[in-house]
C-alpha cells in the first residue's frame, strides 16, 4: 500500500470512527442541531462534554469565526460548557490553525487506535480471560466505578452506558474481564455500530496495573468483536502507557479526537 492509499484507508477508517460515535451519543439521548457548518450536539439533562459538543459537518474543511460563535453561544444558551471538538485526520492540518485564530485554545487531545480485530493475536488459551453476561458486566462496572480499588478509564468521547440491563432492550455492548487468582483485575467494554467496534471503557484492580492483562483484555476484545462481524475496532488512549500496550496488539495511530474551547 503506497502513502496515498494509506491516507485514504486511515481516512474511510476515521469516518467509520465519526458514524460509530455519533450513532453511540444519539443511543444515550443527545440531540442535534445543525446550525450553518457546525452540528450542535447536546443532552436535554446530561451536562458532561462528551454529550455536549459543537462539531463540524461532516466534509466542512473550514467554518468562518461566526459559525463558531453561533455554536458556542447555542450551549451556552443550554447552560453547557462550550466548546468544540472534531477528529484530526478527517479535516485539514490547517483546520486547528483556525480555530486558534477563532480564539480557541486545545484543551484535550485523545489520540486513536485502530486494527482489524482479526488481525489482533489471540489470547493464550490458559489465561483466564472472557465476556461475561449482560447482569455480571453491569455489577462490575458498578463496582469499579463506586470504590477506589479500580482504576477506571472511560475514553471520554463516548461515555460508558451503565442503565441495569432489561430483558426487553437489546444490549448494545460486550463486557470482557481478565481474572487473575479468581479475581477481575482488568474490565473492558466493547460497542458495536454495523461493523465497527469501540473499546469504550477501561479499568483495573489498582494492585494489578501491569501491561500483561491488559494486553490479554485487548486481545480478548479483538475475538469479540471478530465474532460479531467487526472489520474495524478503535480506541482513544490519552495514557502513554496504554497506547504502548495496544501498539503491541497490532493497533495503529491514527488521528485524535480533539477538544478546543474559548480562550477565556
Amino acid at each position: 500500500m503506497d502513502d496515498a492509499e494509506a491516507v485514504r484507508a486511515t481516512r474511510l477508517a476515521l469516518r467509520r470512527v465519526y458514524d460509530h460515535l455519533v450513532q453511540a451519543h444519539e443511543r444515550l439521548g443527545a440531540q442535534r442541531e445543525s446550525l450553518g457548518l457546525v452540528d450542535v450536539v447536546f443532552h436535554p439533562q446530561n451536562p458532561i462534554p462528551a454529550l455536549n459538543v459543537v462539531q463540524p459537518r461532516r466534509g466542512t474543511a473550514w467554518i468562518p469565526a461566526p459559525q463558531i460563535e453561533q455554536g458556542l453561544a447555542r450551549l451556552r444558551a443550554l447552560t453547557r460548557v462550550p466548546r468544540l471538538q472534531y477528529i484530526e485526520g478527517l479535516f485539514p492540518a490547517q483546520f486547528g490553525e483556525s480555530l486558534a485564530a477563532a480564539g480557541l485554545i486545545e484543551i484535550q487531545r485523545a489520540p486513536l487506535l485502530i486494527a482489524t480485530p482479526s488481525t489482533v493475536p489471540a489470547a493464550p488459551s490458559a489465561i483466564v480471560a472472557r465476556t461475561v453476561s449482560a447482569v455480571r458486566g453491569y455489577a462490575l462496572w458498578i463496582y469499579a466505578g463506586a470504590g477506589t480499588h479500580y482504576a477506571l478509564d472511560a475514553d471520554g468521547v463516548e461515555p460508558l452506558e451503565l442503565s441495569r440491563p432489561s430483558a426487553n432492550r437489546p444490549v448494545p455492548h460486550v463486557d470482557g474481564v481478565v481474572y487473575r487468582r479468581g479475581l477481575p483485575v482488568r474490565l473492558g467494554r466493547l460497542t458495536f455500530h454495523d461493523r465497527t467496534a469501540h473499546i469504550a471503557g477501561l479499568a483495573a484492580l489498582r494492585d494489578a496495573e501491569d501491561d500483561r492483562p491488559l494486553e490479554l483484555l485487548l486481545r480478548l476484545l479483538a475475538e469479540a468483536a471478530t465474532k460479531r462481524g467487526c472489520t474495524l475496532i478503535f480506541a482513544a488512549a490519552s495514557d502513554a502507557a496504554q497506547q504502548a500496550a495496544f501498539l503491541r496488539c497490532g493497533f495503529a495511530e491514527a488521528g485524535a479526537v480533539v477538544s478546543y474551547a474559548p480562550a477565556d
